[in-house]
């Protein structure tokens, strides 16, 4: 897919984001590419464009840059850029929730498979707690504690039964 970026042959689009946060600045480029001729014998339905987000990273004395290519169905690139955000959006949402929740960056779990199964199952657990309606307010911290607390509340989360 790089060979559509490479030139400047026929990018639909080109956006660019800046952000600073955690003592680092990121500078984003989304293009899109709907001339897309030589991936139209890609059996997936409705595929449409050619996406790349390029970004640049300024973090203490270090500088980096990377590449991410998107096959999409999009062809507007408003849209793309706004679902490629919410994407990692949603993804730095869940880990964030994952290591202060159940401290995941820390866990010791190396051999097999137990780390992708002990993933799997810190994500259900997440998912439980926050369909559940305890309180609207109440965190997925606050809602792990009240259910070591009470069995009820247990039950409550891991059946879906009502108080």
């Amino acid at each position: 897919m790089k060979f559509y970026f490479e030139n400047d042959s026929g990018v639909k689009f080109a956006r660019q984001g800046v952000e600073k946060g955690h003592e680092s600045v990121e500078e984003r480029w989304y293009e899109l590419e709907t001339r897309i001729a030589k991936l139209e014998k890609v059996e997936w339905a409705g595929l449409a464009a050619v996406g790349a987000v390029k970004s640049r990273v300024w973090e203490k004395d270090e500088t980096r840059e990377t590449t991410r290519y998107y096959l999409t169905t999009l062809t507007d690139a408003e849209r793309f850029a706004e679902a490629v955000r919410g994407h990692w959006s949603v993804e730095n949402q869940l880990h964030w929730c994952l290591d202060v929740t159940f401290d995941e960056d820390t866990s010791k779990v190396r051999k097999g498979n137990a780390p992708l199964v002990w993933n799997a199952m810190r994500k259900a657990a997440v998912t439980l707690f926050k369909q559940t309606d305890l309180d609207k307010k109440m965190n997925v911290k606050h809602k792990m504690f009240m259910a070591a607390m009470d069995e009820n509340t247990l039950e409550l989360i891991l059946f879906r039964k009502s108080k």
